[in-house]
């Protein structure tokens, strides 16, 4: 597991894949070769790892907020129970 996210949702999991796939494009593209030849694309990959990153935060925001809900819903519907 990734050290972006410890939520296990499919959604989660393909947003993490995608912040791993910008971090590793961003790295390679401050690699000397390609630094040399274009700032402009490390500073695209950077945009882009920053989106990555930020669509990620923004869904474990509302998948962490879905999933506080559902287990108080649980929890309220076990002590009715009783």
């Amino acid at each position: 597991m990734s050290r972006f996210c410890t939520m296990s949702c499919s959604i989660c999991q393909t947003l993490e894949r995608d912040c791993e796939v910008s971090q590793g494009e961003y790295l390679d593209a401050l690699s000397a070769v390609f630094h040399r030849i274009s700032t402009r694309l490390a500073a695209g990959k950077n945009v882009e790892l920053e989106r990555a990153r930020n669509a990620l935060e923004d869904h474990r925001s509302v998948c962490a907020s879905i999933r506080h809900e559902s287990s108080c819903e649980t929890l309220e519907r076990l002590v009715c129970l009783q």
